[in-house]
């Protein structure tokens, strides 16, 4: 029976760890709307890093064709991480992103609680009350 119990404590806590392990792991998110012609391939595309990927305010100089809608929220806190917006980009081989609108947003609070078999509380977590939120639109220079 001992031996039961000692299981049974380690895959609560296993688990435990495993709901903080994909919540953390989930905190940002990237989402990419592509438009019906999107394709990931793209021949012409000479970015080395993903550091290299564009992030403007105002529309580009050279021509460009728009690829889609990109919506990119930080969960963790309010401020937006544009490296792992840069990193999605890059993987689509995207030159560049304008961005439309930047904004912090109250979202309800996460609580995840774990009790042992006695019914004790082992763990708690709430998470950030304010959402960071990008909205963008991913453009690929056109070559002539």
């Amino acid at each position: 029976m001992n031996n039961y119990s000692n299981l049974n404590s380690f895959l609560r806590i296993s688990s435990i760890f495993l709901i903080f392990f994909l919540f953390f792991d989930c905190a940002s998110k990237v989402e990419f709307l592509a438009d019906p012609n999107f394709t990931e391939e793209n021949k012409f595309y000479t970015k080395k890093e993903a550091s290299e990927v564009e992030l403007v305010r105002e529309r580009p100089r050279r021509d460009f064709q728009y690829v889609g809608t990109v919506i990119f929220r930080n969960f963790n806190s309010s401020q937006i991480e544009l490296n792992k917006l840069q990193e999605e980009m890059f993987k689509m081989k995207i030159d560049g992103v304008l961005i439309k609108k930047t904004s912090v947003e109250e979202v309800a609070p996460f609580l995840i609680t774990s009790k042992n078999n006695e019914g004790m509380m082992l763990g708690y977590q709430e998470t950030n009350k304010e959402m960071g939120k990008l909205i963008g639109y991913p453009f690929r220079y056109i070559k002539r």
